[in-house]
Order: structure tokens, then sequence, then C-alpha cells
């Protein structure tokens, strides 16, 4: 599929992500069974994160960037398999946070630059459990699957079962579907899980997860413009529709920012460099945004499904910088 074509497809209406009343109970009791918190405001409190984000620009996204340059946005999706793609980017961005923030003494694995190029970690292993041989899922049901079947996978040669995930190949995504892949191929899908997967209901919610290096996987029918503006790069909300999965990787709630334009969270989408170049530092620092990713006001997120991601037992709070204090040009 041509790079423009996956636009097209999801502005005439194309249905990448869905919600499921069914995926979103499997999804709960997945959480339960693993004793965690089910509800972010819940965890939140447990773990005392309330109101760390308030005032602060955090960026987890530069954990990963840092470990692994150019890993966002890992490629361009040329299916319907965004649930897959918003899972794997958000999962990678907690993980990496947690490896450099994080008091586990977790150690990245090495990632060929091919590996890297293609988002280190496979879309295939999350979307092979999808159920179906068509395309289109729900993200409670990708994030279930990336809790209990399907983890943080490396993109590399698999001989032993006769695969190579290293680069994205869209054949290879969509490999299985209505069957699910052989007992084999489970046991290397299975390697890596996510640990844990919080439902998030609010904006205080949301920001104090980014805060603390838990990046957030989202499902919505909210389309955006495809061009950033304004001093701080937002994409406003278009007129049209877009049933699609991005991941939020990254929070502005510097009291300047929230004046002017309301709390801000920046997505990263998974169609490749689509949007240029233009307004590629966040306002106001030298910190460069990934390809394919944009500023979008919390109003604009706010009806949409959120999940955060976590790669360790718990929520423990993580002390990121605050790049608003410590970066400003």
């Amino acid at each position: 599929m041509a790079d423009d074509d996956i636009i097209e497809l999801y502005e005439q209406g194309f249905v990448g992500a869905s919600y499921d009343a069914v995926a979103a109970y499997d999804l709960r009791k997945a959480i339960m069974d693993a004793r965690e918190e089910i509800e972010a405001r819940d965890a939140i409190a447990k773990y005392h994160l309330g109101n760390t984000g308030t005032g602060r620009l955090v960026l987890p996204y530069t954990a990963a960037m840092e470990i692994y340059p150019e890993c966002l946005p890992g490629g361009r999706q040329r299916r319907g398999s965004c649930v897959a793609w918003c899972t794997r980017n958000a999962a990678m961005v907690s993980y990496c946070a947690h490896v450099k923030y994080g008091t586990d003494n977790f150690v990245a694995p090495e990632i060929s630059t091919d590996g890297i190029e293609n988002g280190c970690f496979s879309t295939d292993a999350i979307y092979w459990w999808r159920g179906k041989d068509s395309d289109g899922w729900f993200c409670d049901a990708a994030a279930r699957i990336a809790m209990t079947k399907g983890g943080l996978v490396i993109r590399k040669p698999y001989p032993s079962v006769g695969l190579d995930l290293t680069k994205y190949d869209p054949a290879m995504e969509g490999k299985w579907g209505r069957k699910p892949p052989p007992a084999d191929v489970a046991d290397i899908c299975d390697n890596n899980l996510v640990k844990n997967i919080t439902e998030v209901k609010s904006y205080e919610e949301a920001r104090d997860m980014i805060a603390n290096g838990y990046a957030l996987s989202t499902c919505g029918s909210e389309a955006f413009a495809k061009k950033r503006k304004g001093p701080y790069g937002i994409c406003e909300r278009s007129s049209g529709t877009w049933y699609h999965a991005m991941a939020i990787i990254a929070g502005d709630f510097r009291k300047d920012t929230i004046k002017k334009e309301g709390p801000l969270f920046l997505v990263q989408n998974s169609w490749g460099n689509y949007l240029g170049n233009s307004h590629n530092t966040v306002y106001g620092t030298n910190q460069t945004i990934p390809e394919g990713s944009f500023w979008a006001r919390w109003d604009d997120l706010d009806r949409r499904r959120i999940v955060a991601i976590g790669t360790s037992h718990g929520w423990p709070a993580q002390n990121l910088p605050d790049f608003g204090l410590t970066d400003v040009i």
C-alpha cells in the first residue's frame, strides 16, 4: 500500500479501531487477574502520583529516542493495523522510560539498525492474535494481548520458527488472524509481555501517568488536520472522521501553555512522516519531536478510549525531568 493510500483509507471511513464492550470486559479481567489496578485513579492514589504532572513539560519519548535513535514512528503502517502500532509505540516509550528512569535496573536489549528503524518491537506479535483475517480491531483487545500473548517482541530474525521480523512487512503482519500462531511462534510472542494496563478517564489521570513515563494508547473517531500550526505545532481537529488508534507519548502542562492553548499532549501517529518537518521542536526548547507526531489539545482527546501501559508490576513513581525548566533556550 502506498504512503498516501493508508491515510485515504481512514479518511474514507475504514474502521481501524473501535470500542467493544466484551473486549473492554476481557481487558479488565486480565488486569484483575494480574492483581493490578483496573482504573488509573486507584493506581495514582496507591503509588502517590497525584499532581506529579502539574505545571510541567514531560517528554517520555526522549528516553526511547536516546536509547534507540530513529525508533519513532517505527516505519509506516501499510494495512489497517493501527491498534497494534499504537499499542507497540506506547509500550516501547513506557519501556524505555522505565529503563532510563525506573529503579528495576532494566537493561535495554541490543537491536539492529534496521530493527530500530522499524520500531524496535514487532507489531506482528500483537496483530496476529486479532481473531480474524480482516483488518481493524479493538484497542482493549490489543492491550490485553500485549499483557497475555504477544508483548515487546524484538524486531530480529527467529530462525527456529523460520520468521524474520526485523523489517516491517504488512504481509507478515497479517500472516495469522482467524487462526492464531502455532505453538512454537506463540512461545516467542509471550516473551517480555507488558506487565500492566490501567484505564484512564480524566485529564488529571492522563497528565500524571504521562508525567511518570507511562505512555497512553488511545482509540477514537477524531480526525486531525495534516499540518502543524501556531507556535506550539498543534494539529487542529478536522471535520473528518478517523476510526483510528494513536499513542500519546508526552505532555505539556506548563502554566503558560495551559493559559494560551489548554493542556497539550503529543500524539504519535503510525503514518510515517506525513506531517513534514515544520514545528518539529517542542516550543521553548531544543527538543525535537518524532516524525509523524503532533500536539493536540486535551479537549480534542478527552472522548477517546485511553489506557496507560506499564512495563513493570505496579505503577512506581519515576523521576522524569521537567524540560520546561531544564531545557529552555
